[in-house]
């Protein structure tokens, strides 16, 4: 009997104890809290990187249990992610599987997570996306101890990519037979600061190259939000209808505008893109950003569904941070732009952020349908390579651009979906390439840093003689390198005299046959034997080319003078040109002064400390989870931002060591 009742307590005791053990809970615990989704960018569609972290409340031994997260349905996930796209704690993992947005990653083999411990697994890019849809997500985490499912915190998708435009606009067609012109549906919000007033404002839409648009168009078939534009007569520009608000319509901040345009109208579908997907851009008369809407599919009877490839770029290798040989090609009719010529003297390319673009290119590393270009101005900050063409070409043939591997542009250190925008130099407007994949290797490259030399300081008159090395600067003679001379009735003097003239400093790249001639408030290039000139960001044509006559580089004096606030004169009699500093003589206007504020370079040069609910933030070798980790940080430690890359940061510790960390691992005040 004594025996039984000790026996019947012991059970007790171990009763009352199995809820508390911190050990493994036989399914009454769960072991995930505090589940948070983190995203690289939250607006709708977007290849970036996802990032779920939660703390553990039990301990998971590493090549034995498995998490568990299950996605939204809106949440896209390529069916080819693999354990590479996948980070557990910065480390690779041996397994993953994947099923109908449900992901089972293994931790690690030595990777054990002890009680309290964060856990963090990271998605890159390449295999997942943000939904179509803009509105509040979350995700299911659980791992195999666990009976239950621990909700995240909801994450909030925009359907804005930017502040100053309108939302991410969506397109219907409702075609009823192949022959029939389609019915159009755009709906789209304003934003914060978009509200829109009736009888003043407008929306304007840009329809996909090919797109058929009549001469013009009646009013009556088309609708905005439900209301008619009777008794307007829409004439198109080009591709582009500017659509008037109806007089009593008034559209507030963040609301929705939606249009009809019926078949009536007469709009085609694009002829030669049967079976594919295309997009449009809208915006307004107050949000003049163009935004791009989703692509909508344009289908034949038989409602095949192909991608469209207007414009499309191949990566030769596709890694991370490695060298690569870029090949572009653009279908005929693609870049055409009714405000435009047809023929183009050159184009813009623009890079996606974190490529890395070296200071000059060779111009025959570029060739355009097999022809070398004619200069290359690159542009590492802008992340832009603009280059010029021997000959001008139609935009309406196909346009092939190869970038042979030996140009020196370095691939983004992040793997991800990117795309890239072309914008011949003739248009205002720019297009968007398909998207392409820059997929993780391990690779750390340089860029070289080419300097320019500094000009001297301004001179206050200047006096030259066509076809004569003296020139008279603030009265004393001095000997030029290269007689001034006139071609097509335009001066030409030579590059290197510009510095004494303007104070200014100059550069001639020969790699990439450009002049560049810079002030502290505007900056000039120049092609050779090219009359478009580039001025801060505006193109302009000049009526007469640099050249390089007797193996000296030429440019056009007035055009330059008078860009910086010279005044040039000419004495026909003398064949002598006197250029002043500022204002010519007898001239009374009074210049008002002009304060430049100091420009805000925040987070650069900025203090960055660890969040208060962080114990410590990981150093790494480069911007990503994939890097190797190099240290550790401490709250209290003040690092100073020297650079910013996809929501990481490039730091400076207190020991003067410099490494990167996770934008989300740390505040950084302005003060």
């Amino acid at each position: 009997m004594r025996v039984k009742v000790k026996l019947l307590i012991l059970m007790c005791v171990l009763f009352i104890m199995l809820p508390f053990s911190p050990t493994k809970s036989y399914g009454i615990e769960t072991a995930v809290r505090d589940v948070e989704v983190t995203l690289q960018d939250y607006v709708v569609d977007r290849p970036v990187n996802y990032f779920i972290r939660f703390i553990t409340s039990q301990t998971l031994l590493g090549g034995r249990d498995m998490i568990t997260i299950k996605f939204p349905a809106e949440v896209n996930i390529s069916e080819n992610i693999n354990r590479e796209n996948i980070s557990f704690n910065g480390f690779t993992t041996e397994s993953i599987d994947y099923d109908e947005n449900i992901l089972k990653v293994l931790v690690p083999s030595g990777r054990s997570v002890q009680y309290g411990e964060l856990v963090e697994i990271g998605i890159a890019s390449a295999a997942i996306r943000n939904p179509r849809v803009a509105g509040d997500y979350s995700v299911s985490v659980y791992t195999s101890l666990d009976v239950r499912e621990v909700q995240s915190r909801y994450f909030t998708i925009t359907d804005y990519e930017y502040s100053d435009g309108v939302s991410k606009p969506t397109v219907k067609l409702e075609i009823t037979e192949e022959s029939d012109p389609p019915a159009y549906e755009i709906i789209f919000k304003t934003s914060l600061n978009g509200r829109l007033s009736g009888g003043t404002d407008k929306v304007m839409c840009e329809f996909a190259a090919g797109t058929g648009i009549p001469s013009s168009i009646d009013g009556r078939y088309i609708t905005i939000n439900g209301i008619t534009l009777a008794g307007q007569i829409i004439t198109p520009s080009g591709r582009t209808l500017a659509l008037p608000l109806p007089l009593y319509l008034n559209i507030p901040a963040k609301g929705q505008v939606k249009i009809n345009i019926s078949y009536e109208a007469g709009l085609t579908r694009p002829a030669n893109t049967y079976n594919t997907y295309n997009t449009l851009k809208v915006w307004t008369t107050v949000e003049t950003r163009a935004i791009t809407s989703f692509e909508y599919e344009t289908t034949n009877s038989e409602g095949t569904d192909n991608q469209a490839v207007n414009f499309q770029v191949v990566l030769s290798p596709d890694g991370i941070n490695v060298p690569a040989a870029y090949a572009m090609q653009i279908v005929s009719g693609y870049l055409t732009d009714s405000n435009a010529d047809d023929y183009v003297s050159g184009f813009i390319l623009s890079f996606p952020a974190g490529t890395g673009l070296p200071a000059v290119i060779a111009t025959e590393h570029i060739k355009v349908n097999g022809t070398a270009v004619g200069g290359i101005l690159s542009d590492p900050l802008k992340k832009e390579i603009i280059f010029t063409l021997p000959a001008a070409i139609s935009l309406q043939q196909a346009i092939n651009i190869q970038i042979d591997k030996a140009a020196g542009i370095i691939n983004s250190a992040v793997a991800a979906d990117y795309k890239m925008e072309i914008r011949p130099l003739s248009s205002p407007k720019s297009w968007t390439s398909s998207f392409f994949s820059i997929r993780p290797v391990s690779s750390v490259v340089t860029n070289p840093v080419v300097s320019t030399p500094v000009g001297t300081s301004p001179a206050k008159q200047i006096q030259l003689r066509i076809n004569s090395s003296l020139a008279v600067i603030d009265g004393v003679s001095n000997t030029l390198d290269a007689m001034p001379v006139i071609v097509n009735d335009v001066t030409l003097v030579p590059l290197r005299f510009i510095s004494t003239a303007l104070g200014a400093k100059v550069d001639y790249v020969e790699a990439g046959k450009y002049a560049s001639v810079e002030d502290s408030t505007k900056k000039i290039i120049l092609w050779v034997d090219s009359r478009t000139a580039k001025i801060n960001d505006e193109f302009q044509l000049m009526t007469q080319a640099a050249k390089i006559i007797n193996d000296r580089l030429m440019v056009p004096l007035r055009f330059i003078s008078e860009n910086f606030g010279l005044t040039v004169s000419w004495n026909g009699a003398t064949e002598t040109v006197t250029i002043v500093q500022g204002q010519a003589a007898g001239d009374t206007t009074v210049t008002a002064e002009v304060v430049t504020q100091p420009v805000d370079t925040y987070p650069i040069g900025y203090k960055a400390y660890i969040k208060a609910e962080n114990t410590y933030c990981n150093l790494r070798l480069g911007p990503g989870l994939n890097y190797t980790k190099t240290g550790e940080a401490l709250p209290g430690e003040a690092l100073t931002v020297l650079l910013e890359q996809e929501g990481w940061y490039r730091i400076r510790t207190t020991s003067q060591e410099e490494a990167w960390i996770a934008g989300w691992m740390v505040d950084i005040p302005r003060s």
